[in-house]
């Protein structure tokens, strides 16, 4: 049995995003199911990337919003360097809930 899937690639490299992070778009199809793929990376905060995490939280919420309108089923994965499973780590808190 073969299947046939279709992938499209879309990279984003937005002036918006990119000095916060870097992201790109995938639309892979399979019969009559089309999955929205995103893959996120969040630059962490170093000298020569000195961006807090707070203004992280503010872009991906604004990238977040313009993926809820999109007709295919969504998926989005990366690394965004917080540590959501650390119940003292507040951005990483704060990405899980908002």
């Amino acid at each position: 049995m073969t299947y046939e899937i279709t992938l499209e690639f879309h990279n984003h490299y937005q002036l918006i995003f990119a000095y916060l992070f870097e992201f790109s778009e995938w639309m892979v199809s399979w019969e009559n199911v089309r999955i929205k793929l995103c893959t996120i990376y969040h630059i962490p905060y170093s000298q020569t990337h000195p961006v807090i995490d707070a203004v992280f939280l503010e872009e991906i919420h604004e990238y977040f919003d313009s993926l809820v309108l999109c007709n295919e089923r969504l998926l989005i994965m990366g690394n965004v360097n917080l540590h959501v499973e650390d119940q003292s780590d507040f951005y990483g808190k704060e990405l899980t809930v908002s």
